[in-house]
């Protein structure tokens, strides 16, 4: 999964979720209105369930995007072990899809943090050498120039 690609995905399922969202504040002010005990009830039950489905796939998303890049970087990826046995994943409740915990996603970004500030210093390495290389080069040509 690429960066475009998430990010759109991300943006439709947050859409979702305030269209969502708005709408059961839309009903659930209206049956205030009218005291519809009724309606208030089954919006209360209702709307926290599909706000969680549309919450659950975000998570699952901003998952399968952290894998992806850990994947790319040749980095190890938690094994599917629950929580219970000691590993880093659990059961979604809503859609029943495994899922990496809390924990589980802050270390594979403290993962692809480290890798990245690692390649990132092995790059600046290589351009201070390369620079002073050629800064020498400099000087000596127009050493020998003179």
């Amino acid at each position: 999964m690429n960066f475009f690609s998430y990010r759109s995905s991300l943006f439709k399922l947050s859409r979702q979720r305030r269209e969502i969202d708005r709408y059961y504040k839309k009903q659930y002010a209206e049956a205030k209105k009218t005291s519809d005990n009724k309606k208030i009830g089954d919006i209360s039950s209702v709307a926290p369930h599909e706000l969680e489905e549309v919450d659950d796939e975000i998570h699952y998303l901003e998952q399968r995007y952290l894998i992806s890049i850990a994947t790319r970087m040749l980095l190890p990826v938690p094994p599917v072990i629950s929580e219970e046995k000691g590993g880093r994943w659990e059961q979604s409740d809503v859609t029943g899809k495994w899922q990496l915990t809390s924990e589980g996603m802050r270390e594979l970004r403290q993962l692809i943090r480290t890798e990245k500030k690692e390649s990132t210093e092995l790059l600046t390495r290589w351009i201070t050498i390369i620079v002073g290389l050629i800064g020498a080069i400099t000087g000596l040509v127009a050493v020998i120039k003179k």
